[in-house]
């Protein structure tokens, strides 16, 4: 693991990019992440766009960037991309998936792991300096709109212990 500054950034990172709320979630997991302390105050970037951040993060600063979304279209399930498969991006999406698809399928037998899948041409993940992974959650116009209603902690505790596995790892 990095520096406990780059820990803290990142995890406020996804504290501010997570949607319907579920930052008010992770905040519970205070004990385990520090979210909103960074150097002893607190860091709110909520305002920013996601390409900001992604522009403004170096790898002094982070040691993973994650950018979270709501898929469209017609599915069900959750898919993570990455970079390529075999750097740490692909390792950080891998570890993502594995605990949201364990969190959300004995809620939802429906809800379906629709797996890793490497990406170059997406900005998010080609541009970062870090590794990076992109995190579709489920379907808005599925199914899985339960899901992404009414189990936001579910989901956001999946992230995190994901974000936790990737780091027993670095």
């Amino acid at each position: 693991m990095g520096n406990s500054y780059a820990f803290a950034e990142v995890l406020t990172g996804l504290y501010e990019a997570i949607a319907w709320g579920y930052a008010e979630e992770l905040a519970e997991f205070d004990g385990l992440f520090d979210l909103a302390t960074v150097a002893g105050r607190q860091r709110m970037l909520a305002r920013r766009s996601a390409m900001e951040h992604m522009h403004n993060y170096s790898p002094s600063l982070a040691d993973a960037f994650i950018s979270i979304h709501v898929n469209a279209g017609g599915g069900r399930g959750a898919e993570t991309f990455c970079y390529w498969w075999y750097g740490a991006g692909g390792r950080l999406a891998a570890l993502l998936q594995n605990q949201l698809v364990m969190a959300m399928q004995p809620l939802d037998k429906g809800y379906l792991d629709r797996g890793i899948k490497e990406r170059p041409s997406l900005c998010v993940l080609r541009e970062t300096m870090m590794p990076a992974a992109l995190v579709e959650l489920g379907f808005i116009d599925s199914a899985d709109v339960w899901l992404l209603k009414e189990h936001q902690e579910d989901m956001a505790k999946a992230l995190a212990l994901g974000i936790m596995d990737y780091w027993k790892t670095v």
